[in-house]
């Protein structure tokens, strides 16, 4: 759970569905899915439960509850894991049992970068409406990940650092308004113009949430290798550029003629601005 202070209000007696291994500490209740041991290690991601509470274990659908038994439930990272089909009938269970509470889930930056297996869909939050995004497509994210920043540890920092654009909150009352998008990612995903989205919806944050972006970040690198190309070039595609950034010897400059160890064209630079060379292949 990232936003553990956006829950307000104190509360009598709280229901936590998945507290994996940080549940909220005030969380009277677990309740858990009754995974067989391997799949429990896959949705974990191999992490450890935590231990301390009464942990309900429930292989169905209804909640083994019974109406009201809660004054606030929390679902901190979980409804990215529902069935999608299964979506609609969960969050009328959380509704059911209690009438206050709190989910938390990735949105889609995050899944562009990390394209976790096990999650069916993303969110955000409009207007105190919960909008859930089915996921649809892989991504190429391990790629970017592996060509762009090298080791997992800076995106990992980038992301810590700034939460909203990454993940989504809400805190509902009496009733949780949902709206269910039977397609893939907002429509204005491009993965061609990935740095220009990013720098929108940092923009798009309240002033007091923004953090510094340094110049070793990812939004600084995506932006310095990419932007202007991208600009330049609107048809193209990141996805085009990873098996030529592979390259190890071009890798650490983009701005080269030729590729050191093949002699083939890649890049050429031209009154700043950077141009990805027609003859210019994988290599």
């Amino acid at each position: 759970m990232f936003f553990r202070p956006r829950i307000t209000r104190s509360h009598k007696r709280i229901l936590e569905i998945g507290p994996g291994a940080l549940p909220f500490p005030l969380s009277d209740v677990w309740l858990d899915y009754e995974f067989d041991p391997e799949e429990r290690k896959l949705q974990s991601g191999g992490v450890e439960p935590a231990r301390g509470r009464i942990c309900v274990f429930y292989s169905g659908r209804r909640f083994p509850f019974r109406d009201g038994a809660f004054d606030y439930v929390i679902a901190s990272h979980v409804l990215e894991h529902v069935p999608w089909d299964r979506l609609p009938e969960f969050l009328a269970e959380m509704q059911r049992v209690a009438p206050a509470g709190y989910v938390e889930l990735p949105r889609w930056p995050y899944e562009l970068f990390f394209d976790v297996n096990e999650h069916v869909s993303t969110g955000d939050v409009k207007d105190q409406t919960l909008y859930l995004y089915r996921k649809t497509r892989r991504t190429s994210g391990a790629d970017l990940r592996r060509v762009v920043l090298g080791e997992y540890g800076p995106l990992r920092d980038f992301v810590s650092q700034n939460r909203e654009l990454f993940f989504c909150h809400l805190e509902w009352h009496d009733q949780l308004k949902a709206h269910f998008c039977d397609n893939d990612y907002p429509a204005a995903f491009d993965e061609a113009k990935l740095v220009t989205i990013l720098r929108d919806e940092m923009a798009r944050m309240p002033q007091e949430r923004r953090r510094v972006i340094d110049s070793d970040s990812l939004f600084a690198r995506l932006s310095r290798k990419f932007s202007r190309m991208l600009r330049r070039r609107p048809g193209l595609n990141l996805q085009d550029l990873i098996p030529i950034l592979e390259c190890p010897r071009n890798r650490d400059s983009v701005n080269s003629d030729l590729c050191d160890s093949s002699g083939r064209p890649v890049f050429r630079e031209s009154n700043g601005d950077l141009f990805l060379l027609p003859d210019a292949g994988v290599h």
